[in-house]
């Protein structure tokens, strides 16, 4: 493993077992200083790096805390699909039991060890569905394992699973960077010494480099930045068009709870009317 490799991992470790809250603020700061260090690699890794969403996060706490939870999915995942090809009835209904266990209590540890106490359903749904995703799905799993989810998995039903969540981006533009590094250099001529001019040409297309290769970090970095504002946003929006529904519903029943106390009254009124009609009559 490359020594850029190396603060690469680390940043990735940092920055995925930390509160999202501090994700944008903390991968500036392990980027520059990647640049700081001449490691312009790792630093275009580290802005690429993206914030994971609070369901994804919930489940790298998880498997960060607790890594036998991948290995047991991926354990119980096997065993399914061999119940499923031998049409073992019996075997599959007991493991579908286990599943259900199994998801059931790794949610709830996965809530306590992320101090999430209260949750929208919608939050939870999603945690669950990406457990679920990793038993379908074994590429799912391996991804899972690596407890550097950016967004939740969908799942719909046993079988096959179609991911939405992205992990952790490979290096990208590694040999590049080398490439241009080394193009970059005053190479010497055969048989002889570079020309000074070559030199200053060589340095000057260098110092060109790392400049165009510091803007395209930051516009990187501001792109990513302005897809997390978005997600936040939509994030924000769906929980609020559950609080509305929620809150439309409450609105409902009291108003049903309403007329019926009015026409409670409209009786309790009638029947005071009656009696008191009855003891006029018998005043008389």
């Amino acid at each position: 493993m490359m020594p850029g490799d190396d603060s690469l991992h680390d940043a990735i470790d940092e920055l995925y077992s930390a509160d999202p809250d501090e994700f944008v603020k903390r991968r500036a700061a392990l980027a520059s200083q990647a640049r700081a260090e001449g490691d312009p690699t790792s630093a275009t890794a580290i802005t690429a790096l993206r914030r994971p969403t609070k369901a994804a996060w919930i489940v790298n706490r998880l498997v960060r805390a607790d890594p036998d939870v991948a290995g047991e999915l991926a354990e119980l995942a096997k065993k399914l699909r061999n119940a499923q090809r031998t049409l073992d009835g019996t075997k599959l209904r007991e493991l579908t039991q286990q599943r259900r266990k199994m998801i059931d209590k790794a949610i709830r540890q996965a809530f306590k060890l992320s101090g999430q106490t209260t949750s929208a359903a919608s939050l939870r749904q999603e945690v669950a569905s990406t457990l679920e995703a990793a038993l379908a799905d074994p590429a799912v799993a391996e991804q899972l394992d690596t407890g550097t989810l950016v967004r939740a998995a969908e799942w719909s039903g046993f079988g096959d699973a179609t991911p939405s969540l992205s992990a952790v981006p490979p290096l990208r533009a590694a040999s590049s960077t080398r490439h241009a590094k080394a193009s970059a250099k005053p190479g010497a001529k055969a048989g002889g010494r570079a020309p000074e001019t070559s030199k200053r040409a060589a340095q000057t297309e260098s110092g060109g480099q790392a400049r165009r290769t510091e803007r395209i970090a930051q516009a990187e970095q501001a792109l990513t930045e302005a897809n997390e504002v978005l997600e936040t946003a939509a994030s924000a929006e769906r929980e609020q068009d559950e609080n509305v529904g929620l809150r439309k519903e409450q609105l409902a029943d009291a108003a049903r709870r309403l007329d019926e106390a009015r026409l409670a009254t409209r009786h309790a009124k009638a029947k005071q009317r009656d009696a008191q009609r009855r003891l006029e009559r018998l005043s008389k």
